[in-house]
């Protein structure tokens, strides 16, 4: 026999005995889960029939308290219909009384004096079956003539002083004993139903309504009136299959069925034999392998034996000669080796599974963030694309009326600038949060950095509904006046997105305790606790109906977080919870300079308005990009001069008196950097206010732009609200030379 035949036959050797074992082990498991399942019922069961009885135990008591009334034994029945209305206050057990005959001289769910259809020949016979006994009876489900509702009742026979005999019932609505079902540990798939003495559904945890007061189906109702059948398996009427468990209580009569559906309890049992399955499986494939490949591992070494030994016999291994059994010595040696190796392989094995598992856990992780980072972009796309279609198919179609024209060209325009930015948040958030910006930082107040963005935000009519209250003071600070901007904007449309009309909105800027601090608080939806922890996180946002209304990539306040930190700042975010509003501070230590004198500096220079004449110079060689710009412009009162290469461009600031130039940065002859530099080296406009426009979003542009003499970096497409807010703002400090002076 073979050396693999060998091991085939050890393997199978240890695997028949776990093979037998795992069957074993099956068949316990199997039966272990039907007997919990069994043992879970029975407690359901038995706890549904103790709460019912607990029920009637109330209901006993009462009646035994009402039946020592002494309205009662001086035959005031209206006294005692009273007394009857205050014992089952606040309960849902209602009262009734009877004389022998069967009829009701009052019932509490009635006024007293009301009519109440006479009894029935069924109904004074069990009347009568009652006052025979001298205990309380609980009946089975009736229909109450004064209702005329399913209930069921406890009837006690009471003799007054005089021989006057009554029946006092203490009853309830059949629909009360939903109240004593399982309220804990109860899967909603199971049901739980409770019959009466014949069989008849008293209540039902789920299912349609109409199956109270009928019959089950045949082979449940036989069990019930049995009383013997503790377990079994049966159809409910809904059509599932069930394991029904039956408790009967000994002090009504009445049955609780718990059913489980039969699907259930075999699902738990279908996965224990798959999983031992694929385990077995698994077992006998590594069994199968390791036969094949440790035989060939060790025919290979007894073979390197034999030459090991012949190798000997001609003395060309001196070392091995003076054993007495060299064959053995030089098996035994290579058996080492190969432990010693496959010992390495092993733990080379193990750490590249851990490496491989970890990347595999990244890869995963990362995929998932794709994914959700994929679809959330894909909704905050489709909402304005959707829009500007619309926007675009009612301008376009007949017989709209100038109106409709003119709310679907504002739509498209708002919907436009949603859509900007989306795209600028994509290309410079990655940066942002990387620590790849770099900043181009200049002594700024903090107080007017706000002002200004505020007066920005007014103009687009994003506060027009809010209340809003501005408490500035001045506090220097050494920032990056466009980073500085994105923060605080961030906070401030934060802040008006999520506060409904009508709220109020507080913007604070001042020094504290060494630092120049910045608060934005609000009235609106606030920030929940178990979200607290995560809201600088990246793609973090509160929870959102489907129709995420307020919109956003969930990138906003990660990005102020970071810029905030390479600002050598802090950002913390507060809120009392839900619908209580939120605030979050900054703080940024304060410029190495005097505040006062600085601060004092800065107002001046604000203060001293905007220069030039309204003129703006307008350098772009996309003639239709150029044109909608200049009649944007032209709308809101400016002159504007149109040039469509760089020294068109030049040779207008000749003889016009420009105020502003608006530069596209990719020209045909000379590029955007090149006239700036030019403008900033000639002393009649290097007081010129440039603002470059470009496609090129990255932040070497942004850097190199800023470098060779623009004031304003603006990415295409340019949301018009900025740049005429741009336009519009007053200068902080003295105008910029060139780069070149």
């Amino acid at each position: 026999m073979k050396v693999r035949s060998y091991l085939g036959l050890m393997a199978g050797v240890v695997l028949v005995p776990v093979i037998l074992v795992l069957g074993y082990a099956i068949a316990t498991l199997l039966d272990a889960e039907r007997d919990a399942y069994l043992r879970s019922m029975r407690e359901a069961a038995r706890s549904t029939s103790l709460a019912s009885d607990r029920e009637w135990s109330f209901a006993a008591g009462s009646a035994i308290a009402l039946r020592s009334s002494e309205l009662l034994a001086a035959n005031d029945l209206a006294g005692f219909f009273r007394q009857c209305q205050a014992t089952v206050a606040g309960t849902d057990m209602n009262t009734a009384l009877l004389d022998a005959g069967g009829r009701q001289l009052f019932n509490t769910a009635r006024a007293y004096g009301s009519d109440i259809a006479a009894p029935s020949s069924a109904v004074q016979a069990r009347i009568s079956e009652v006052l025979g006994s001298s205990k309380p009876v609980v009946s089975n489900l009736i229909v109450g003539r004064a209702t005329n509702r399913y209930i069921v009742t406890l009837e006690a026979p009471l003799t007054l002083p005089g021989g006057a005999r009554y029946l006092l019932s203490q009853w309830f609505y059949a629909d009360h004993f939903k109240l004593v079902f399982p309220k804990k540990d109860i899967p909603p798939e199971w049901l739980v139903a409770i019959f009466d003495r014949e069989g008849r559904t008293i209540a039902r945890s789920r299912g349609p309504e109409e199956f109270v007061g009928k019959f089950p189906l045949d082979n449940l109702r036989q069990a019930i009136l049995a009383g013997g059948t503790p377990y079994f398996r049966n159809i409910s009427r809904d059509g599932v299959a069930l394991h029904t468990v039956l408790e009967r209580s000994p002090t009504t009569g009445w049955t609780v069925a718990v059913g489980v559906p039969v699907e259930q309890i075999e699902a738990s049992a279908r996965r224990a034999v798959l999983l031992v399955g694929i385990s077995l499986a698994g077992a006998l494939a590594i069994a199968l392998t390791a036969v094949f490949f440790l035989g060939r591992k060790l025919v290979f070494t007894i073979n390197g034996a034999t030459r090991s030994a012949i190798l000997l016999g001609k003395r060309e291994t001196p070392a091995l000669a003076h054993s007495p059994v060299a064959e053995i010595d030089t098996l035994h040696a290579a058996l080492h080796r190969v432990g010693s190796i496959l010992e390495q392989y092993q733990a080379n094995q193990e750490t590249l599974l851990k490496q491989t598992q970890a990347a595999r856990h990244r890869a995963e992780q990362q995929n998932q963030a794709k994914d959700d980072f994929l679809a959330m972009l894909g909704h905050e796309l489709r909402n304005p694309l959707s829009a500007i279609t619309a926007g675009v198919s009612l301008i376009t179609m007949q017989g709209v009326s100038e109106a409709s024209r003119l709310r679907a060209h504002e739509a498209i325009s708002r919907q436009c600038g949603l859509l900007t930015n989306i795209v600028d948040e994509l290309l410079d958030a990655s940066r942002v949060m990387n620590g790849k910006v770099t900043l181009s930082k200049k002594v700024i107040d903090l107080g007017l950095a706000a002002q200004a963005c505020m007066e920005a935000l007014t103009l687009r009519g994003v506060a027009k509904m809010h209340v809003v209250t501005i408490t500035l003071a001045p506090c220097p600070i050494e920032a990056d006046p466009v980073r500085m901007d994105q923060i605080i904007s961030n906070l401030l449309e934060n802040a008006f997105k999520y506060t409904p009309a009508g709220g109020s909105v507080w913007i604070e800027a001042g020094p504290q305790d060494g630092a120049a601090v910045l608060r934005v608080r609000d009235t609106g939806v606030g920030i929940e606790s178990d979200l607290m922890g995560s809201i600088f996180d990246v793609f973090v946002q509160g929870p959102a109906r489907i129709d995420r209304a307020k919109g956003g990539l969930g990138i906003g306040l990660s990005v102020v977080q970071a810029m905030v930190t390479q600002h050598d700042g802090a950002v913390t975010a507060e809120s009392d919870g839900k619908d209580c509003g939120s605030c979050f501070t900054v703080r940024i230590p304060l410029a190495p300079c005097d505040m006062r004198e600085h601060a004092t500096s800065l107002l001046n220079a604000a203060d001293a308005g905007p220069t030039g004449s309204g003129r703006i110079l307008l350098i772009d060689d996309n003639d239709d990009a150029r044109e909608m710009l200049c009649e944007l412009l032209l709308s809101e009162g400016f002159e504007v001069v149109q040039a469509g290469t760089g020294e068109t461009g030049l040779k207008a600031l000749d003889d016009r008196l420009i105020s502003a130039a608006v530069i596209d940065i990719g020209l045909p002859d000379l590029s955007g950097f090149d006239v700036a530099a030019r403008i900033r080296r000639d002393l009649p406009t290097r007081m010129l206010r440039l603002i470059a426009l470009t496609g090129y979003g990255q932040d070497a542009d942004r850097a190199k732009a800023l470098a060779m003499g623009f004031d304003v970096f603006m990415s295409k497409p340019v949301q018009f609200d900025h740049l005429l807010a741009v336009l519009l703002q007053k200068f902080q400090g003295a105008p910029r030379a060139g780069p070149s002076e």
